[in-house]
């Protein structure tokens, strides 16, 4: 670029010239020698423009163009404005930034009567007209860019095509040294166990952060190209919702989209017609229905917890996200029907209603969850034993399944295969409606959701097309015996899979306060609904022969009194006309204490009851004990509205 027949170079303040020189490079890739060329050039033209003396500050840096927030851009922004810079040199004006924010910047410098020079651009502030030879230029570097990006994704997308773009593998395949194409990759066998057993926890309800530490108990390592060398939910998540374990590899899910204020990229999720698969059924650990089957279950129980965006309220604002264990986000109040949250009672843990803590109900009561373990413990255990010849009666019942298995497995792929002719045929009037009219949204809404459903149904009917099981083990008294106790021990080391356990062996629990009859003491009973068909294999609960096997039950979440424990026996006794005295030292307790049963069991007789517990469903007047929350002013019991009482 030559100055001649302009404005010569001349320092504002006649002193020194003082002069930038901007020299910039995009990646780690380019070679860092173009940096010193770029300052060469700067100075070469400054020397053969103006003979005097001159101080030159260099500003090098590498990094994007496009990226408005580089602290060298600032630096230079800085200096212009402090009036004492007399020229800004590069060699174009993509060194200094790029878009319109290389004509602001221009701008800029004219405010501030400093001198900018971009050499292959031709452009000179100090020239009349110098506008329209940067709005040139900068039109020119961001077509260059976009041309240079449209021709990468060119060649990539055509090299996935070939299979020849090797991206980056999860754990679970090998890729030899030296393969330049998919079809040399392979699966690890050593990870196959793996995988299937991940999959079947996850089919059972398995969460990610137990996935986790499944894997990182195991010291399964996390990938060649993972940050992380532990396992998390995230790490789990993506792994298992990676489609190349079905053998199908895909290119183009995410795109970049440019933030003007920035200049800088954040990822997002492309349109569905940008999106390239390639099917690869080498290296699938699943067969496709039965990957799609887990994943929309895992989806499906996630959805809940997913935090919501485009302005959305998030359902899950200020909700914690670590871990709870059992009876945890399980056990509810039986009064207004929330659900209780883990506290401590002095050193110990216990479980508190939410309602009481949000001044919503009243019953306050702590239950000492740990301490009480052994009590259902031995009520459950107790039911398995009073099964009535339960071996027998439930090995009829499988066999006479068996033999109508034939009958009902031909009925019920009769029925999957109508639905699924059902499905296509309203896929088909959807894929005509979209041929005929611009794509809408609510089309392609109900198309995704009908492809869903039609790999469900397909999923379902190759499970029904499986010859049905013809013989099927049916455990003993003793092996519930004996499942039932490993669940309770894997509780007490606060168990994630033994928590799941539970839920299915207790689906609903409750907590009810009580009160004896003769005083007014408040204690806690548990109220569940007991389904030992959990205890069953899954092909025995799938032929639907475990409803007998529900009860409710009822225990007591305290220690009964004296005067409780031994009433029946004090009343009998007394009926035979032992006096109060003997009774007491048989029964090694004190007379006092036969007296308040004898007691006790004339107030039962007084009120006609059987028990001597009745159950307290209003707010307690008068001598409260500690259940005092409904004496708050803020107090306002609201029950869930569609909460059943279990009693």
């Amino acid at each position: 670029m030559s100055l001649t027949n302009r404005r010569v170079l001349s320092p504002r303040s006649g002193g020194k010239f003082f002069i930038v020189i901007v020299a910039r490079i995009s990646t780690i890739h380019q070679d860092k020698r173009s940096l010193d060329d770029q300052i060469a050039v700067c100075i070469q033209i400054i020397e053969a423009e103006y003979p005097g003396p001159f101080n030159y500050h260099i500003l090098r840096s590498q990094g994007s163009g496009e990226h408005l927030d580089r602290k060298e851009l600032d630096e230079l922004k800085d200096l212009i404005e402090s009036g004492q810079l007399d020229v800004v040199i590069a060699e174009d004006l993509g060194r200094i930034c790029r878009r319109n924010r290389a004509i602001d910047f221009c701008e800029l410098c004219q405010d501030h009567e400093t001198r900018l020079l971009a050499i292959n651009d031709r452009v000179d502030t100090d020239e009349e007209g110098w506008e329209d030879a940067a709005a040139m230029a900068t039109w020119h570097h961001s077509r260059s860019n976009r041309d240079t990006s449209n021709r990468i994704k060119r060649s990539l997308n055509n090299r996935f095509d070939q299979g020849q773009l090797m991206e980056s593998l999860p754990y679970g395949y090998i890729r030899p040294d030296g393969a330049t194409s998919d079809t040399q990759l392979s699966k690890d066998p050593d990870a196959e166990p793996i995988f299937k057993e991940m999959f079947r926890r996850l089919e059972e309800g398995a969460t990610y952060s137990e996935i986790a530490d499944w894997l990182n108990a195991l010291k399964i390592p996390t990938g060649p190209y993972c940050r992380r060398d532990k396992w998390d939910c995230a790490g789990v998540s993506r792994l298992i919702h990676n489609r190349l374990l079905k053998g199908v590899r895909i290119h183009n899910r995410m795109v970049t989209k440019r933030l003007n204020k920035t200049g800088r990229h954040r990822s997002v999720k492309a349109p569905p017609e940008m999106l390239r698969t390639r099917l690869c059924p080498h290296l699938a650990f699943f067969d496709e229905p039965y990957y799609d089957h887990v994943i929309r279950l895992v989806d499906g129980r996630n959805a809940k917890y997913r935090r919501a965006k485009d302005g959305r309220t998030d359902t899950r604002s200020g909700v914690p996200r670590s871990r709870t264990c059992w009876p945890g986000q399980h056990l509810r109040c039986g009064i207004c029907g929330r659900p209780m949250y883990w506290s401590k009672s002095g050193n110990s843990k216990a479980m508190f209603c939410s309602g009481a803590q949000a001044y919503a109900c009243w019953n306050s009561l702590n239950v000492m969850v740990p301490q009480h373990l052994q009590k259902l413990n031995d009520a459950v255990l107790a039911e398995i034993a009073a099964l009535p010849d339960f071996y027998t009666i439930l090995t009829a019942n499988v066999q006479q399944h068996l033999q109508a298995a034939p009958e009902e497995h031909r009925k019920r792929q009769s029925a999957l295969e109508s639905q699924l002719q059902t499905a296509n045929s309203a896929l088909r009037n959807i894929a005509n409606a979209l041929e005929k009219s611009a794509a809408s949204e609510t089309l392609l809404d109900r198309l995704q959701t009908l492809e869903a459903e039609k790999s469900d149904i397909e999923y379902q009917l190759a499970q029904a097309k499986k010859p049905p099981t013809d013989e099927i083990i049916v455990p003993t008294q003793d092996d519930l015996f004996e499942l039932a106790r490993e669940i309770f021990r894997d509780l007490i080391i606060e168990d994630q899979e033994a928590g799941r356990a539970m839920r299915r062996l207790i689906p609903e629990m409750y907590v009810v306060p009580y009160r004896c009859c003769d005083s007014n003491a408040i204690d806690p009973k548990l109220h569940f609904r007991l389904d030992l068909a959990a205890l069953l294999p899954p092909e025995v609960r799938e032929l639907g022969i475990g409803e007998t096997l529900s009860k409710r039950l009822v225990i007591n979440l305290f220690d009964e009194p004296q005067r409780v424990k031994y009433r029946a026996v004090v009343v009998a006794r007394r009926a035979l006309g032992h006096k109060e005295r003997d009774i007491a030292a048989d029964l090694g307790i004190t007379q006092p204490a036969v007296q308040n049963a004898m007691y006790l069991h004339r107030q039962m007789q007084h009120f006609g009851l059987r028990d001597p517990y009745v159950v307290v469903t209003e707010a307690p007047q008068g001598d409260e004990g500690k259940l005092r929350r409904h004496r708050h002013p803020r107090f306002r019991f609201d029950p869930l509205t569609d909460f059943p009482l279990p009693w």
